[in-house]
């Protein structure tokens, strides 16, 4: 079985990205294999750039020359105790946000409405993560608290 990944790296005023990885499961190599993603309807016209496949404004995707492979799931390299390893490739897409002002990333406006691999149909969630995870979320209580603190030792050793 082949998995799909979606996610979206960055989003920024200009533009954003987002990062397509397939998982190959099966046993068996897939040569000459393509992706089609049909993004929601406020996403697509913001298309500029498939990286490592080739890509069109119909987001027909399939990897360049010499990288036509999806290899299939292998074993590390003892077969008794190495976890088996999925075949994978991936690239980054680049898009703009140029005359799109209602474009809402974080409401799902970048992630696909359907997708296939070689002709089948994926199944999609009905919800996707959209929380960056490199965000902090600062406690303010504690940040006080920390900071007070921090003040009365540093005014008690100078006592």
């Amino acid at each position: 079985m082949v998995r799909i990944n979606w996610h979206v790296s960055t989003n920024y005023r200009a533009g954003w990205t987002a990062r397509i990885t397939l998982f190959n499961w099966e046993e068996i190599n897939f040569e000459d294999w393509f992706v089609v993603v049909q993004l929601k309807q406020k996403g697509s016209p913001g298309f500029q750039r498939a990286y490592s496949f080739n890509g069109t404004n119909t987001f027909f995707l399939q990897g360049l020359p010499g990288l036509t492979y999806l290899i299939g799931v292998t074993n590390g390299s003892n077969p008794k105790k190495d976890p088996r390893v999925p075949g994978k490739q991936q690239t980054t897409i680049s898009f703009t946000k140029i005359n799109i002002p209602s474009l809402k990333i974080s409401l799902g406006d970048g992630f696909p409405s359907k997708v296939y691999f070689n002709e089948e149909q994926y199944q999609l969630p009905s919800r996707f993560l959209t929380e960056n995870g490199n965000q902090r979320h600062v406690n303010l209580a504690s940040t006080v608290s920390a900071i007070l603190v921090t003040i009365l030792v540093w005014t008690n050793r100078r006592r």
